[in-house]
């Protein structure tokens, strides 16, 4: 036995006759409150209770009353402010610790006691004294067994009988952390001896330091720090002793996830530990860890049975970016001492680095922190919010065939459901403000899934210190728009749509109550009223499952959550498509359940078939969807609805002069003037409405090919085009979008890759979205960018005015349109020459009139030369109309507009032949007039220009020819 058990041992022996066995106020378990004894001597032997009516206050003072005494057993319980403990008392004593104990003489047996007078009542009931040295004197091997606990190097020599092991699974804040190590120091403040007490606190101390690789001095100091004062043997003594609990649990579950018996709650226990052992020894290494955030983040929300295994799946998979388990448990289980199982937790890595974590939370937290963004994300969720009760009138029509009963949607549930929202509304700003203020998503769910929950902390680097400090304000600033904008909304909504369905089902079940007892109409709202304020856990589980549904965060299935874990090993990877889940479930949301593209699936079939409400909402929404599309596709017949429009990018550029707008509603006023109203971002509903409306145009645009032999490759062509336009053409798509472009063989290419990559440049400074909106407050002109420094200074505010503006093809500079209006609103130009180019483009399919090219004679134009060149062909050029004046490009369109031979041309596929001569020869001139060697503001481009002529010269009639000629200074080519 240890100096140190033998101290111990000393302290409590020599305190036998000084003392009455004190009983710990301790043990709490749900709401009721006992005390027992630390020890009993004998499982047989229970101390007798004192009647109070026979003990005068005298005896109280030496054997305080028992409010209550428990039956002793091999597994109590005891919870300290929330947290649980198993108390598990010793076996008996070891024979070889008992020999080492100082022996107890008789002399010491007869030392004097203060002399107390007992009632004869009392003194019947007396423990005897030889009784209480024996429970002293096993409370003294047992301390010397648990101090000789604490000085193993061994996981293996851990006593794992102790009767303090914390329960982890109880622990999700920080504050029960800090009251489990506290209620574990109040056990051994009485067991230490003041003399000793300092030596015991250096001893652990040192032993600490060495398990977490720190020096003493250093650890002192984050110990003083953490509780204002320098630490004492106690707390070390508990910290201690949790680390230790923690590290003997990850041991027993790696060998169970080694031998293949560990289930998937078993292995998500072993990742949840594995974050708890990390982020309680960050906490000494000076950094700020929040061990409740983390384990917090592990929470199953309440929902159904499919939908806890489906999110455990979720979080497992999604932790395998931190590391591979089976590797880790290997890892652990070839280890066998604190000190190296600290060192392979600090330094695991898994797929996805810390470094690359961070990255991606950067990434995603920048392009998700402009307004529009969180605009769509507020409207999406109140536009589910909305569909639900109507879809809810729908099924409810929907039950033919299937019988009445707890599972049927019954008729005024929707009404229900509308009270519900309304009367959760408190409730929801209620959670909203919560979310906020913790910067937590409610339920544990939020919109980006990923490995690390705060990826860019000073927890996760292991920085302690002002660098640090520093960490963690930029992490906060970086995640404020997820965590304190869009958090909030999603919490505002999940919590408002799960009364909806509470009331919603809590009046089914009360109408199902009253029709089968009977119930008066007092008795059916004293039900209803009962339901909905003592809510069964069938109901909670629906609620959770509707709310969770409607914000578009249902577990994948296997192959999404696979795509999930493969992402998440991969920092890159997360960058190019950082969303997976949202993505998909509304895309299932829009094109799968409420389009008639859901009867491929054999999911959606099985749904249709199922005999409950499962059926009948499955009804409904394919009702609701079908119905909607039906009308989309008649109100693009009529021109009412726009889709994607043209697939060349110069065509779309010329409609939009005359006002028009992709994917928007078109409302016509009295006059016949027109307005577009942009329904892009509406998710799910645009993807049906985008993909009818798109689909109608491309059957319009079949009258162009009516003389063509038909290809079937072309339709397929199209319709995939359909499809991608209306699903990888979104904000939360836009990674992948632009590096399948710019990857991808097509025309501009290299603009494509200076694109790609100066969106991941400017995404990866933080609030890349909130800059963006800034920068058109202060600067409304859209710029003209070719290299990619110029499109990371047009993304900056108070840079991108220094950069030359974007003109259109009448030479007017381009302006944002509503800056902060997700959907944007535009009025039909009142220009009659635009509105006729646009009705020339609509009529033959061709564009009339198209922007100059980038290059001049096969050298690629600057951002600055491109714009002299559009406004010197559309503004400053001049050319004679005739009659002694000049034209201007648009003025020269409206002579020849009014001309004979244009009014006179048979076909406007002849009228537009004849409006891009005006364009030819205007775009011409400002060639001629840069490459002009009077206009020396061009003299860059003049010699590029001429330098490559020589070049190509050079090659056909050789270099000295050319030479020769230029010597000549009469060059010929």
């Amino acid at each position: 036995m240890s100096s140190l058990a033998k101290t111990l041992a000393t302290i409590l022996m020599s305190k036998v006759n000084k003392e009455v066995a004190q009983e710990t106020p301790a043990i709490i378990y749900g709401n009721s409150v006992s005390q027992m004894s630390r020890n009993v001597p004998d499982p047989e032997a229970i101390i007798p209770e004192v009647a109070s009516d026979v003990m005068p206050e005298a005896a109280s003072d030496v054997m305080p009353s028992q409010e209550a005494m428990v039956e002793p057993s091999s597994s109590t319980i005891m919870e300290v402010d929330g947290v649980v403990s198993d108390i598990t008392p010793p076996e008996a004593a070891v024979a070889d610790a008992i020999d080492d104990l100082t022996t107890i003489t008789p002399e010491a047996q007869q030392m004097p006691v203060a002399e107390v007078t007992v009632p004869p009542a009392a003194k019947a009931n007396a423990v005897p004294v030889e009784e209480v040295q024996k429970d002293m004197l096993d409370e003294a091997v047992q301390l010397a067994d648990q101090a000789d606990d604490f000085m193993a190097t061994s996981i293996d020599q851990y006593d794992t009988r102790q009767n303090w092991q914390p329960n982890f699974d109880t622990i999700d804040t920080d504050e029960k952390t800090q009251s489990l190590i506290a209620g574990l120091a109040d056990q051994y403040l009485d067991e230490i001896d003041e003399a000793r007490r300092g030596v015991i606190r250096d001893q652990e101390l040192n032993d600490m330091a060495r398990e977490l690789g720190q020096k003493p001095e250093f650890l002192e100091k984050i110990l003083m720090r953490q509780t204002g004062e320098p630490a004492n043997a106690e707390t070390i003594l508990a910290s201690r002793h949790v680390l230790h609990e923690s590290a003997r649990s990850l041991k027993v579950m790696a060998q169970r996830v080694l031998s293949g018996t560990a289930d998937d709650n078993m292995k998500l226990k072993f990742h949840r530990q594995w974050d708890f052992h990390n982020q309680f020894m960050a906490q000494f290494m000076g950094a700020r860890a929040e061990i409740g955030r983390a384990m917090r983040s592990y929470g199953m929300p309440l929902g159904s049975e499919t939908m806890q295994n489906n999110r455990m799946k979720e979080i497992m998979e999604t932790q395998e970016g931190r590391f591979d388990i089976l590797e880790v448990a290997e890892q652990i289980m070839n280890n066998d001492t604190f000190e190296g199982l600290n060192k392979i937790v600090k330094a695991q890595k898994g797929g996805m680095s810390k470094g690359g974590a961070a990255m991606a939370e950067l990434f995603v937290s920048s392009i998700l922190s402009g307004v529009k963004t969180h605009i769509v994300n507020s409207t999406g969720n109140a536009l589910m919010t909305v569909i639900g009760p109507i879809e809810t009138s729908i099924a409810a029509r929907m039950g033919l065939g299937i019988a009445d009963g707890p599972d049927k949607i019954i008729k005024g549930e929707a009404l229900a459901q509308t009270f519900g929202l309304i009367n959760g509304f408190a409730d929801a700003l209620h959670v909203m403000g919560q979310v906020f203020k913790t910067g937590e998503p409610y339920g544990g769910i939020a919109k980006f899934e990923s490995a690390y929950p705060k990826a860019i902390s000073s927890a996760t680097f292991g920085v302690s210190g002002t660098w640090g400090w520093m960490i963690d304000v930029f992490g906060s600033t970086v995640r404020f728009p997820l965590e304190r904008v869009m958090g909030p909304v999603d919490g505002f909504f999940r919590s408002i749509n799960e009364r909806a369905k509470v009331a919603q089902m809590s009046y089914r079940e009360a109408s199902r109550l009253r029709d089968l007892n009977g119930l008066s109409e007092q008795e059916y709202l004293q039900t209803l009223n009962s339901l909905m304020t003592d809510v069964p856990l069938n109901i909670q589980e629906a609620g959770v499952d509707y709310s969770i549904y409607n914000m578009a965060a249902t577990p994948l299935p296997p192959l999404g959550r696979d795509l999930q874990s493969l992402l998440n090993k991969s920092a890159p990877a997360k960058i190019i498509l950082p969303f997976i889940r949202t993505p998909t479930n509304l895309l299932k949301m829009g094109f799968v359940e409420r389009t008639p593209l859901g009867l491929l699936s054999k999911k959606y079939r099985e749904e249709f078939a199922a005999g409950n409400e499962r059926a009948q909402l499955a009804r409904a929404r394919l009702t609701f969807g079908s119905m909607l599309g039906a009308y989309i596709a008649m109100q693009a017949i009529d021109m009412k609805v726009t889709g994607s429009g043209p697939i060349d990018y110069q065509a779309r550029k010329a409609k939009m002069l005359t006002g028009w707008r992709p994917r928007s509603f078109v409302f016509t006023d009295d006059e016949g003037n027109r307005t577009y109203t942009s329904y892009d971002r509406m998710e799910p509903i645009s993807y049906i409405v985008g993909t009818i409306a798109d689909l109608v145009e491309m059957n319009e645009l079949n009258k162009y090919n009516a003389y063509d032999d038909y290809d079937p490759s072309q339709a397929i062509n199209a319709i995939t085009l359909v499809l991608a336009e209306n699903t990888l053409n979104k904000t939360f798509m836009s990674g992948i979008h632009d590096f399948m472009g710019a990857f991808t063989r097509s025309p501009g290419q290299a603009s494509k890759v200076d694109r790609f990559a100066s969106g991941l440049a400017n995404a990866v400074i933080p609030l890349s979205g909130a800059r963006r909106d800034v920068r058109k407050f202060q600067d409304p002109y859209m710029r003209q960018t070719f290299t990619f420094v110029e499109k990371l200074k047009n993304g900056t505010p108070w840079m991108s005015d220094t950069l030359p503006a974007a003109l259109d093809a009448m030479g007017n500079p381009i302006m944002y349109e509503q800056v902060l209006n997700p959907w944007p609103v535009s009025d039909e130009t009142s220009d009659l020459v635009l509105r006729h180019i646009g009705s020339l483009l609509d009529s033959t399919n061709v564009t009339p009139i198209r922007m100059p090219k980038k290059t001049i004679d096969g050298v690629d134009l600057t951002s600055e030369q491109y714009h002299d060149q559009i406004l010197i062909s559309r503004k400053t050029l001049k050319i004679p109309d005739g009659e002694g004046g000049e034209l201007d490009f648009r003025m020269a369109l409206v002579k020849l507009i009014k001309s004979e031979s244009y009014q006179a041309a048979p076909t406007d596929f002849m009228r537009v032949e004849m409006v891009k001569n005006i364009q030819t020869i205007f775009d011409s001139g400002a060639k001629l007039f840069m490459l002009n060697p009077e206009n020396t503001q061009y003299s860059e481009l003049q010699d590029k220009v001429m330098e490559r002529k020589i070049g190509k010269a050079s090659q056909t009639y050789g270099a000295e020819n050319v030479q020769e000629m230029l010597n000549q200074n009469a060059p010929q080519f």
